[in-house]
């Protein structure tokens, strides 16, 4: 059989099943000791003192550190990428001078037994100068408030403007300019598990075991380096079982750092565990934009121009560029139309909240800007959405198509995503069943998004965009004596299953059972350097590296076998584990044959060809694989209460080659319950002093799979060439399409009571006041 495309369990999820993963929470070791952090209760104020002396005398506790601790042992993080409009950023690993937002993390105490530190926490004393807070995005930029980093000034820490063609010409060319604000509500991540980390460095031999629950095990070792001061070759990160990540896991944060100097100076094991509370208040927070629109649109729909302005909250410190996410948001809202006259705008600024990063689809507002522009142009000018939309979508024959922000799509589909999503979603009919929903006096709307992904990554796209960093990944990939197949990987796995679909590819390439291929990933010390799981790029860069790795053992399986046969090497074939001469079935040498030929008797083998059967390939992307796809939904929201039904939910997707029909199904599920969650119920809130009144899971609301609808999913699996086996990445798709289709059916709801719809989330209470403002 073919097992590329076989919709197949993957086999990482029975142990999970059976109770027998193994988290960070799971680890012990001997002579254990347990981290805890004191945090300020306040958004903006300066440290005056800190007292720790009570705090230490207690029973149990071996240590307690402060920032001025800390930084005699490790080195502040700096983010200076050399970049136009990008102001530089450094953080200590604890603060000495001042706090920047509630959750601030001042004095790390260890202790003996978990009770112990978190007692010893309320007893450490620390003295602060209450200062007013930054909260609002929209005035951080105000003369005379308070800078929250004084290196920055008007809390401004990024400005720039990209333009393509002559946005101008076409403002002024326009039948009708029509202007919409998008802002979506502030985000946070909620994995399942928490952050959590445990170090062990070891004295005398001066090496340091980290386990870690992160996405990048490689670069968090590198970053581990850097800041200790010690030799990469000192540390080892091994990553266990992962519960979700979803992009807060890339950072080396400080709580992270701090345990690791811990370690070090008192020569024991210490493990900190984040409290869900901790994971609201002070892990990365995310998707704080407010994106203003103005579209220069001809009387008929056709699009002459757009110009954009992006505001994203960037919150207190910077764990990346503070371009890092907006960049991309202006890059990809041209989204699946031809726009050759575009100018976007980026303003990041620094606010006393939580520092903010990446989360699953970084650029997702950027999905509902562009359907959302094109669902105001429809009512501007009183037309059908849908023929707005094709009449400026892209087409197959518009491909190769270079967007006006410079991206070039060569293998992207949106149109044929669009009308087949139309076809399945039965969209004339259900307008027509909208026309007497509302006639019956309900009020019922639908949603149409199509959308671009892009993902990967390559090398060649992060030095374009200015990026430090690489696309690439690795693998290594070993034919054992007896014919088994054993890889390492670079990627390592949240829920993505890596090791289910690697396996499956090399099983097709080596012809050999799935059950003799096992891929193992997240030890530093035994798999080769990878730049980590994000950007939908796991299961394109690690079935490329590990492919790129099968095929040269392949070549040299067909060698031993060509010098063992005495056969030319071209009349060879791989056939079901075994090499044999074309034509010639009963000629055929085993895999395991080779093998043990390769290994033990490496006299046999042709003159000059090492012993053993490995290889390590490294897979460097195209700059970007693009895929694509169209969300459609119904909904009906209660006139009283506000409470929003989606009554039908389709998608239609073109991932390029499913490796696994199954795995890509999960993903698209996840993420669109992601994308509704976050347009719907999730919103981290803050008030005016910068209080966080969100840091429970009673206030921050997440979608659970009793509020989510039956989602129809049809697949287009248009091959794209740049890729091994034709892949492109998917993972963030989802929660594109969702927020845009969803927001785009809210809105559609409430049009005819002249409501507009651009503030997410569109929570039960949000909507029910909307209504009743417009009904007196």
């Amino acid at each position: 059989m073919s097992y590329v495309g076989a919709a197949l369990s993957p086999r990482e999820t029975k142990k999970l099943v059976l109770g027998r993963g193994s988290y960070i929470g799971d680890l012990t070791m001997p002579g254990l000791l347990h981290a805890a952090f004191v945090r300020s209760p306040h958004a903006h104020a300066r440290i005056l003192r800190i007292d720790v002396d009570a705090a230490r005398r207690q029973p149990g506790i071996v240590a307690v550190l402060t920032g001025h601790d800390l930084a005699r042992v490790t080195a502040p993080l700096r983010i200076a990428p050399p970049i136009e409009g990008l102001l530089p950023m450094e953080m200590a690993t604890l603060p000495v001078d001042k706090v920047r937002f509630v959750g601030d993390p001042v004095a790390c105490v260890i202790g003996e037994q978990p009770y112990h530190v978190e007692d010893a926490c309320a007893l450490v004393d620390v003295a602060y100068e209450p200062l007013p807070a930054v909260v609002d995005p929209e005035r951080a930029q105000d003369p005379g408030l308070p800078l929250v980093d004084e290196t920055i000034p008007a809390n401004r820490a990024y400005a720039g403007v990209f333009a393509g063609g002559d946005v101008e010409a076409a403002l002024g060319a326009a039948d009708r300019v029509v202007a919409v604000r998008f802002h979506q509500g502030r985000q946070t991540h909620v994995p399942l598990e928490p952050r959590g980390c445990l170090a062990s460095w070891l004295p005398g031999d001066e090496t340091l075991t980290f386990w870690h629950s992160t996405q990048i095990p490689h670069p968090m070792r590198s970053a581990l380096a850097a800041r200790l001061g010690v030799s990469e070759s000192a540390i080892r990160v091994i990553t266990p079982d992962v519960g979700g990540g979803f992009g807060q896991k890339i950072p080396l944060y400080r709580e992270e750092l701090a345990t690791a100097a811990a370690s070090r100076l008192l020569g024991r094991p210490v493990r900190w565990i984040e409290t869900r509370r901790e994971n609201l208040l002070a892990a990365l927070h995310a998707r704080e934009d407010i994106v203003d629109v103005r579209a220069a649109v001809k009387s008929d729909g056709a699009i002459l121009g757009l110009d954009v302005q992006i505001l994203t909250d960037f919150g207190a410190y910077a764990y990346f560029p503070a371009n890092y996410m907006a960049r991309v948001i202006g890059m990809m809202v041209p989204g699946a139309y031809r726009l050759r006259h575009y100018r976007y705008a980026i303003t990041a600024v620094l606010t006393n909240k939580c520092p903010a990063g990446p989360y699953r689809a970084p650029m997702l507002i950027c999905s509902w800007v562009t359907e959302g522009t094109i669902d105001a142009i429809a009512r501007a000018l009183e037309l059908d959405p849908i023929e707005v939309r094709r009449r400026n979508m892209l087409a197959e024959s518009d491909l190769p198509y270079t967007t006006a922000s410079d991206m070039i799509y060569r293998s992207v589909y949106p149109r044929d995503t669009l009308e087949r999503a139309l076809a399945a979603f039965g969209y004339a009919h259900r307008r027509r069943e909208q026309a007497s929903a509302r006639a019956a006096g309900r009020i019922a709307g639908i949603g149409v998004a199509t959308y671009v992904e892009p993902n990967t990554y390559g090398s060649e796209f992060y030095k374009t965009a200015g990026i430090p960093g690489s696309g690439h990944d690795s693998a290594i990939v070993r034919i054992e004596p007896s014919g088994a197949v054993a890889a390492q990987i670079g990627i390592v796995s949240q829920g993505q299953t890596h090791l289910t679909t690697v396996a499956q590819a090399l099983a097709d390439e080596l012809t050999v059972p799935l059950d003799k291929v096992r891929v193992q990933s997240g030890d530093t010390a035994a798999a080769p350097y990878g730049m980590g799981t994000r950007g939908a790029r796991g299961g394109v860069v690690s079935v490329g590296a590990a492919l790129g790795a099968g095929r040269v053992l392949k070549q040299k399986l067909l060698r031993i076998a060509a010098h063992l046969l005495e056969a030319p090497l071209e009349d060879l074939e791989l056939v079901a584990g075994s090499i044999r001469v074309r034509g010639a079935p009963t000629s055929g040498v085993t895999i395991a044959q080779l093998a043990q030929k390769a290994y033990f008797a490496p006299t046999d083998l042709p003159p000059g060809m090492e012993p053993g059967l490995e290889a390590t390939h490294a897979f460097d992307p195209p700059p970007l694989t693009f895929s694509s796809g169209t969300h459609i939904c119904q909904v009906e929201i209660d006139p009283e209460t506000g409470g929003l039904t989606i009554t039908r939910y389709t998608i239609v997707e073109d991932c390029g080659r499913m490796l696994n029909p199954r795995v890509v199904e999960g993903q698209v599920h996840g993420a669109t319950a992601q994308g509704l969650g976050g347009a719907l119920m999730e919103e981290i809130v803050y008030d005016a002093d910068g209080q966080n009144r969100s840091a429970t899971l009673l206030d921050y609301a997440i979608p659970t799979a009793a509020l989510m609808p039956s989602f129809e999913v049809e697949h287009l699996e248009r091959l794209d060439p740049s890729t091994p086996l034709g892949m492109k990445g998917m993972a963030e798709g989802g929660a594109m399409g969702a927020s845009a289709a969803i927001s785009n059916a809210v809105a559609d709801a409430l049009a005819p009571f002249g409501v507009a719809a651009g503030r997410q989330p569109f929570t039960a209470r949000r909507l029910a006041e909307a209504l009743r403002a417009v009904r007196g």
